[in-house]
């Protein structure tokens, strides 16, 4: 009967947690030069999604520029943050290409 009534508690106790949907995508990449060689530095970045996979014209549905640090050709991003009004009315039940 304890163990019940610990159990019962313990549903109650978390029934409320709630967590928010992020609203941003992680990316991480890759980047050398055009002779293959990791860069060093910190490079902008123009990160882009489309609504078709031809990558063109109307289809671009966001778009946004981040100063990103590259170390040893490695960079990690968060899009969405920069614009984040614009990112907001995106729906995500369908694909998009970055």
């Amino acid at each position: 009967m304890r163990a019940i009534t610990l159990l019962l508690a313990a549903a109650l106790c978390c029934g409320s947690v709630y967590a928010a949907v992020p609203h941003e995508i992680s990316y991480q990449g890759y980047l050398t030069n055009p002779g293959g060689t990791p860069v060093n530095t910190t490079v902008s970045i123009v990160f882009s999604l489309y609504d078709d996979p031809a990558l063109s014209g109307p289809h671009q549905i966001y778009t946004e520029t981040q100063s990103v640090l590259v170390v040893n050709g490695v960079f990690s991003v968060l899009i969405g943050p920069q614009q984040v009004a614009q990112f907001l009315l995106l729906a995500f039940d369908v694909p998009y290409w970055l």
